[in-house]
Order: structure tokens, then sequence, then C-alpha cells
């Protein structure tokens, strides 16, 4: 004698309902679980997005100041008649524009390894200056009045900076001395 087996005909509709049911149902809420500390080594994406809260602004090297104008390198160059200096990370650089009606503008890149002066810049008004170095290379130095954190330093900065010298930005803060 054989062993009984039904026949797939009968459970055939009442399965493809059941599917049908189940696709159509909205999904359950997830219960709300306290989040659990991750093992180290291990990245998982939040199951909720994190409230905004506002970034650390304290700077990364508690003894220096924390406006970047109160460093000893910026009062030197105050005192030596720079009107403007800016600087900026990754690559380093620093840019110090003079006073007067045609002030020189010198700049040092890429950590030092590249100097770019302008003998008589231009003045745009309170955006920036903007001239011509000896083998003709174009530079724009453009300001904008508004907070500037300085990551690498930690420090604050009124003013923040673009330096382009031919096609290459720098990106950065400054102040006016």
């Amino acid at each position: 004698m054989r062993p009984y087996t039904p026949s797939p005909a009968p459970l055939a509709p009442a399965l493809a309902a059941l599917l049908l049911a189940a696709c159509n149902a909205p999904e359950p809420e997830p219960p709300e679980v306290p989040p659990t500390p991750q093992a180290a080594g291990t990245a998982a994406a939040p199951a909720t997005p994190r409230p905004a809260r506002p970034i650390d602004r304290t700077p990364a090297t508690p003894d220096l100041p924390v406006d970047g104008t109160e460093n000893p390198v910026w009062k030197q160059a105050a005192e030596r008649g720079v009107a403007f200096r800016g600087l900026g990370q990754e690559p380093g650089w620093y840019v110090e524009v003079g006073g007067g009606e045609a002030p020189a503008l010198h700049a040092e890149l890429d950590y030092g390894e590249r100097v770019v002066d302008v003998a008589a810049a231009t003045a745009d008004g309170t955006q920036g200056f903007h001239g011509t170095t000896a083998d003709g290379t174009e530079v724009v130095l453009r300001t904008r009045e508004g907070p500037c954190f300085d990551g690498m330093s930690g420090h604050r900065f009124p003013v923040a900076v673009e330096l382009t010298v031919g096609g290459q930005a720098y990106q950065g803060c400054g102040a006016y001395l």
C-alpha cells in the first residue's frame, strides 16, 4: 500500500492567497529598543537619525589662544606692516598683503615649496585683492567677513579666505590686521 500524499492542487489557491495578503500587509512598527554599545571595530548604521547637535569648537590645542590672531606670528606680521593675513591647510599655505594703495602680496604655498609674489596688488573693495606675478600668473585673494574655523589649529578667525593662483584654489581663514 502506498502512503497518502495530498494533491498540491487544493493547497495552491490557499497558499497564493496567503502570499498575496502578506505582500499587501503594512510593515509592523519596530519596537523601541534602547541602543546598545557597538563592539570595538564594528560599524553599524544608526537605526534612527540622530538629533542635530552643535559642533564642538573647542581648540584642539588648549594652550594656544582660541582667537588665531592672538598668535605671536600674527602680531609680528602686523608689526611688519601686513594689512591682511590668511592661512589654510592641506596643503599648508599662507598669504600676507601689505598696506597702501598698491600693496605687495606674498604667499607661500604647498608647505612652503612654492612662493608667489605680486609686487602691486589691487584691492577689490572689501572683497579681497588681485594681481599678477612677474611671470604672468594671475593671483586672486577673495575674502568674506564671517566666522571661520581652522580645524588643524583649532583657532577661529573673522574672515573666510579663498586664494587662487593660476588655476589652483586654496581655502582657509584670515584676518585684517
